[in-house]
C-alpha cells in the first residue's frame, strides 16, 4: 500500500499557478483569425409572407373566372454541370462494406430506354429548388430537426460554471423494465501517477485515450475494479490513500477511469504542473440505497452521446454494452430540488442545453404558424386532418449520353463531413462577443439563418486524404461539362407562384449574367462539388398550347413580394436575404482562403475560433461582408447547346 498526503502537494501547486495565472489576464487580448467556413447563412426574418389566395388553391377549380389566371403547363430544363457532381447510387447496402461496393461509389445510375444513364433525381432536384423558394419568398422556416443539443466547451465560462463544484456521483442502473435509475455516491480523486505507483503501469500517457483503452491496456483491469481507499475531506476530494488490497482502516471503492483529451505532463516540483493536463481519475464509494429515476432523460442522454451521423459515441458504446450485461455503470450528473436534471459519463460531461432547435427559430408565432407560405401552396404540406397536395412536380434529370460514354473524374477518397449545429460561433448569431457568446441556453438566442453553401468559382476540385479509415468516404464524381435533361410540370399555378418558380430557378437573373449565378446539388458542396446552372429550354401552356409569358410571370411574382414589404424598413429586392442569397450564388465573388476551407483539426482552429484569455473570440461574418472587398473574377461558364 502506498501512503503520501495528495492535499499538501496540491495545494502547493495550486497556490504557485495562481499568481501566474493573475498576471497573465492582464494581457492585451490579439485579434484571432477570421473564421473559415466554406457554407454560410441567409438571415432568418422576423417577417414571413402568407399568400393571402391560400383558401383558393385547388387541384379542381381554376383561379379567377377562368383559365387566365390559373396557369398549367410544362417547362423543359437543361442542366450542365459546372463543377465535378456527385449524387449517391441507389440500392442496398452493407454497412459494414458498402463503402468499398463499387456500385456504391458511383453516381446514380438507371436505366432508361433500355440504357443505362446518369439520373439526377427529382426529389434531389426538388429540394435544392424548394430551399431557394422558401428563402426568397420569405416563407416558414419549418423543416429542421428540433434537437436539443448539447455542449462540452472548456473554454466556455457558462458551460464550466454550471458544473464546477457542483456536479455529483452515482452508479446508473438498468431494471428489467427498462427503467433507468441513478444510485447517488461518493467520490474521490486520485492522481494517475499513484495509480502507475500501484499498479506498475503506465497510464494517461496517450493523446485521446478512451476510458476503455485505459482499463484494458494501460491498467490492464476490468471496469467496476475494486480498490480499498482512505477518502480525503468533502472540500479536497482527494484520496489519502489507496490500495489495491483489503484493510481494516480503508473503505471499499470502485476505481473510475475516464477519457484522455491529451497526455499527461509530469508533476515537476520546482514548476509544478502544466495546466489544462488532465491527471486525475476517480474513486467511487459509499453507494447509497435510494435511487433517483432518470427514465425521461434517456432519450436525451442517447442523442447527445451520438455523432452527427448517428453513431454512437465511442465512450457510450463501451459503457453501454456494461449495462447490457447488467452491470452498473459510473456516471456524473446535476441534481435539482431532489431530481436529476441531467448526468453524463464524464465529470466534466455533455451538458444539454435548456432549449432545443425550436426556440432559436424566431419569432416562433410566426415560423410555427399553421397559415401555409408560398411554398406549402406549391409543393403541398400535411398539417393534422388539413392536407393540401402539391401542384408542381419535377421529372427525373437524365443525362444526356449513356453511362458507356461519359468519362468520370475517377475514384476520389476523402472526407465528407457533415458541419455539426452545436458549433455555436457559426449556427447561432453572435451580436455581442464582449458580452459572451450565445447559447442553445439563452432564451434569447437566435440561429443564425438558412445554410447555404456558396458556389465555389474551383476549376480543379482537392478532394483531402482522410486522417483515418473511419471517417473515409469512397466515390466516383462526374465530370464538369456533362448535360442532363428534365421537366417540370405544374397545374393551376397563380403567375405569381409560378414566377417565384422561376425566379428560384434562375435566382431573377435573365440577363447575360445570369450564367454566373449558379445552384449546388448532390455531395461533397464544401469542396467545391454539385456546382450547376440550369436553363430553360422550352415552355407550353397545357391549355392554349402557346408559349408562356414567364418573364410577366417574374414580374407579378416580384411586385407581389414588394407590396409585402411596403411598410418595411427596406424592399424585398434590397432586402438582406435576398442579398445574402444571391450574393452566395454568384460564383464571381467566392474567397478561396475563407469561404472554401474548413477550419483544420490538426491545427485545433475550431477551438481557437472561440478565443481564450490572449486572443479574442470570432464569428462567422455574413457571406457579403466577407467578399465586399472582392472585385467580380473571371470565371469559365460551361455552355453547351
Amino acid at each position: 500500500m502506498e501512503n503520501w498526503n495528495n492535499k499538501n502537494r496540491n495545494n502547493n501547486f495550486n497556490n504557485k499557478n495562481r499568481g501566474n495565472f493573475s498576471k497573465q489576464d492582464n494581457v492585451q487580448k490579439q485579434p484571432n483569425e477570421p473564421i473559415k467556413s466554406p457554407y454560410n447563412f441567409v438571415p432568418l426574418s422576423d417577417k414571413v409572407v402568407f399568400p393571402d389566395w391560400a383558401k383558393d388553391v385547388s387541384h379542381d377549380i381554376p383561379f379567377g373566372d377562368g383559365i387566365e389566371d390559373g396557369i398549367s403547363g410544362k417547362i423543359e430544363l437543361k442542366v450542365i454541370l459546372q463543377s465535378d457532381t456527385y449524387i449517391r447510387n441507389g440500392g442496398k447496402w452493407d454497412e459494414k462494406t458498402k463503402n468499398d461496393n463499387p456500385d456504391y461509389q458511383k453516381f446514380f445510375t438507371a436505366k432508361v430506354n433500355g440504357e443505362d444513364k446518369y439520373i439526377i433525381p427529382g426529389t434531389s432536384f426538388k429540394g435544392m429548388i424548394r430551399n431557394v423558394l422558401e428563402i426568397a419568398t420569405f416563407g416558414k422556416m419549418q423543416r429542421f430537426n428540433d434537437d436539443r443539443y448539447s455542449i462540452r466547451d472548456l473554454r466556455n465560462r457558462d458551460y464550466t460554471n454550471r458544473l464546477v463544484n457542483k456536479v455529483k456521483a452515482g452508479w446508473l442502473h438498468k431494471d428489467g423494465n427498462n427503467n433507468w435509475m441513478i444510485y447517488p455516491c461518493s467520490y474521490g480523486r486520485v492522481e494517475q501517477e499513484d495509480l502507475e505507483r500501484i499498479f506498475k503501469r503506465k497510464i494517461g500517457r496517450e493523446d485521446k485515450e478512451s476510458a476503455e483503452k485505459k482499463y484494458k491496456e494501460d491498467l490492464g483491469i476490468a471496469a467496476n475494479y475494486k480498490v480499498w481507499i482512505l477518502p480525503a475531506d468533502v472540500e479536497n476530494a482527494r484520496v489519502l490513500r489507496i490500495s489495491k488490497n483489503q484493510e481494516n482502516n480503508l473503505t471499499e471503492a470502485v476505481l473510475v477511469l475516464t477519457g484522455q483529451p491529451s497526455k499527461r505532463q509530469d508533476f515537476d516540483k520546482l514548476f509544478g504542473r502544466i495546466p489544462k493536463r488532465k491527471h486525475l481519475e476517480f474513486v467511487f464509494y459509499d453507494k447509497q440505497k435510494q435511487p433517483l429515476d432518470v427514465s425521461k432523460l434517456k432519450d436525451n442522454f442517447e442523442f447527445i452521446n451520438k455523432d452527427s451521423n448517428g453513431f454512437e459515441l465511442e465512450a457510450w458504446g463501451f459503457w453501454k454494452n456494461q449495462l447490457k450485461e447488467g452491470k452498473d455503470i459510473p456516471v456524473f450528473y446535476l441534481e435539482k430540488n431532489g431530481k436529476v436534471e441531467s448526468f453524463g459519463l464524464a465529470m466534466m460531461y455533455r451538458l444539454p442545453y435548456d432549449y432545443s432547435v425550436k426556440n432559436a427559430v424566431k419569432p416562433q408565432d410566426r415560423h410555427s404558424s399553421e397559415k401555409p407560405d408560398f411554398s406549402d401552396l406549391i409543393f403541398g404540406y400535411v398539417n393534422g386532418k388539413d392536407a393540401l397536395r402539391g401542384r408542381v412536380r419535377f421529372s427525373h434529370f437524365v443525362s444526356k449520353e449513356s453511362v458507356k460514354k461519359i468519362g468520370t473524374a475517377g475514384l476520389k477518397t476523402t472526407v465528407l463531413g457533415s458541419p455539426k449545429a452545436t458549433y455555436y460561433p457559426n449556427y447561432l448569431e453572435q451580436p455581442n462577443l464582449k458580452a459572451g457568446y450565445k447559447l442553445f441556453w439563452d432564451k434569447d438566442a437566435k440561429i443564425s439563418g438558412w445554410k447555404r453553401y456558396p458556389a465555389q468559382g474551383i476549376k480543379e476540385i482537392s478532394y483531402p486524404e482522410p486522417a483515418s479509415e473511419n471517417v473515409k468516404t469512397n466515390f466516383i464524381p462526374l465530370k464538369a461539362g456533362e448535360v442532363f435533361t428534365g421537366s417540370m410540370r405544374f397545374f393551376n399555378l397563380k403567375p405569381e407562384e409560378l414566377g417565384a418558380l422561376i425566379w428560384s430557378l434562375k435566382f431573377g437573373r435573365f440577363d447575360d449574367e445570369g450564367k454566373y449565378f449558379q445552384h449546388n446539388i448532390g455531395m461533397g458542396k464544401p469542396l467545391g462539388c454539385g456546382r450547376i446552372t440550369i436553363d430553360i429550354t422550352e415552355n407550353i401552356n397545357s391549355e392554349t398550347l402557346q408559349e408562356i409569358d414567364l418573364q410577366d410571370c417574374v414580374a407579378k411574382f416580384q411586385s407581389f413580394m414588394e407590396d409585402e414589404f411596403k411598410n418595411e424598413i427596406y424592399s424585398w429586392e434590397k432586402s438582406p436575404q435576398i442579398k445574402e442569397l444571391r450574393k452566395m450564388a454568384d460564383v464571381r465573388f467566392w474567397k478561396d482562403d475563407q469561404t472554401t476551407s474548413c477550419p483544420s483539426l490538426e491545427k485545433k482552429e475550431f477551438e481557437a475560433a472561440k478565443g481564450n484569455k490572449y486572443i479574442e473570440s470570432v464569428k462567422l461574418e455574413r457571406y457579403s461582408d466577407i467578399v465586399k472587398y472582392e472585385k467580380p473574377r473571371e470565371v469559365e461558364i460551361i455552355e453547351k447547346d
